[in-house]
């Protein structure tokens, strides 16, 4: 018997395995909007892609237009603690993205190397 066919006669190993993987990248997505590393890498090779141009339109350049525009430094202050309290949320959801798809990938293996 073949490793796929062993893998086929437990479907609800390789079910698990396919819901875990797409909660798993759903989250590393969600996590990618609000990583501010991520953001500043982004926006640095934009930059770098349009020669050097620095009135490249990025999302960080944004966010930091809207901090500008803010009208007291207390909203300043709120929007600034808003931003790294969701960086700081982002790295936990991306590593449990990457245990999601990690234990997918196991719950695969298990399912065709199972007997």
């Amino acid at each position: 018997m073949t490793a796929l066919q062993t893998a086929l006669t437990h479907p609800y190993l390789l079910g698990g395995a396919a819901i875990l993987l797409v909660i798993g990248l759903l989250l590393c997505r969600w996590a990618a909007r609000y990583d501010l590393k991520g953001l500043a890498t982004e926006a640095a090779i934009q930059v770098a892609w349009n020669k050097g141009d620095l009135s490249t339109e990025t999302e960080l350049g944004n966010r930091l237009k809207e901090l500008k525009s803010e009208t007291s430094n207390v909203r300043r202050a709120t929007t600034v603690a808003g931003h790294a309290t969701r960086h700081v949320l982002s790295r936990f959801v991306n590593w449990a993205g990457l245990a999601c798809i990690a234990a997918a990938i196991g719950l695969a293996a298990l399912a065709a190397f199972w007997k």
